[in-house]
């Protein structure tokens, strides 16, 4: 008996997953890793997309590249794309790394000097339900470290959203603290970390590819001014900026989606409003700029 296509296409993404996970490394591959200023490290990159409201197809694959350790923004890139692929489950890696990875390719081939010596993913790598998230695939296909930092929990093997994980996250006294994600099979798939003194509210790291969780965790509270890395943070300050690409699209589409894996919201500062994305879905109004405005929809997509 024929599958049905969607059951037919997931079996078909999870042997392509299989295949690629063999390829992950979870381990530091260069020397800046090693370091404990990590000097070598001279740029640092971050990259998501946004969606138009009621529109699955067209998006925004977005890219920034920063400098170490001064974190100034060198390159940005916004490019309005098409995507074919539809959104499933833990699969969300299928959907949205071949926009992120024509991103890459593509500074790649303008100004390779500017290219990240690692990306940051507003998503998760290894703490995934399959243990290869986002960041995983756009490591092992990009060649590039990845790391995954997600602003919410994505409860998953047997880590949960409990009194003990609320219980962790008090015990977290000062930025740099952390506490382990463990799977029911006990592996640390990732860690809690409090990324600043001024947040309580941690962000999760995880591996994606060619760097251990210690330094991913290390580099993530160095490029933190606020609770969010600042490479994940300037890309979702990059929707403000790339609002003339949406002039582009028909009138009737009046609303960005930033896509993302997480639930409730949180402003870091009032210059720099975050959404965090319960299964996929926040809005950006296009109103006028001194009222714009990020808001939490009723209802929305998925998770990584």
């Amino acid at each position: 008996m024929a599958l049905p296509p969607e059951q037919d296409l997931i079996t078909q993404w999870e042997r392509e997953q299989s295949s690629l996970k063999e390829l992950l490394q979870d381990g530091d591959t260069e020397s800046w890793q090693t370091r404990a200023d990590f000097t070598g490290l001279e740029r640092v990159g971050g990259v998501d997309l946004s969606f138009i409201k009621g529109d699955d197809a067209n998006a925004c694959a977005q890219l920034v590249v920063l400098s170490f350790p001064e974190l100034k923004v060198l390159y940005e890139d916004s490019q309005l794309v098409t995507l074919s692929a539809p959104y499933v489950a833990g699969f969300l890696a299928f959907r949205e790394t071949p926009s992120l990875l024509e991103a890459l390719k593509k500074l790649e081939r303008t100004q390779p000097a500017l290219m990240p010596q690692v990306v940051f993913v507003d998503g998760n790598g290894l703490f995934h339900y399959r243990e290869f998230g986002l960041a995983c695939h756009l490591g092992v296909l990009s060649g590039l470290p990845c790391i995954g930092v997600a602003k919410n929990l994505l409860q998953v093997q047997g880590v949960a959203k409990d009194k003990e994980h609320a219980s962790q996250i008090q015990a977290l006294q000062k930025g740099g603290d952390t506490f382990p994600l463990i799977a029911e099979s006990g592996r640390v798939l990732g860690k809690a970390l409090r990324s600043s003194d001024s947040s309580s509210k941690p962000v999760y790291v995880s591996v994606g590819h060619r760097i251990s969780l210690d330094t991913a965790v290390r580099l993530t509270h160095a490029c933190c001014r606020h609770r969010v890395p600042e490479p994940i943070r300037q890309v979702a300050l990059l929707i403000y900026r790339s609002l003339p690409l949406w002039n582009l699209l028909p009138s009737p589409q009046r609303f960005l989606h930033c896509c993302s894996r997480s639930s409730s919201c949180a402003h870091e500062t009032p210059e720099a409003p975050w959404t965090s994305r319960r299964r996929g879905r926040h809005a950006l109004q296009r109103v006028p700029a001194q009222t714009l405005s990020l808001h939490k929809l009723q209802k929305g997509g998925g998770q990584a």
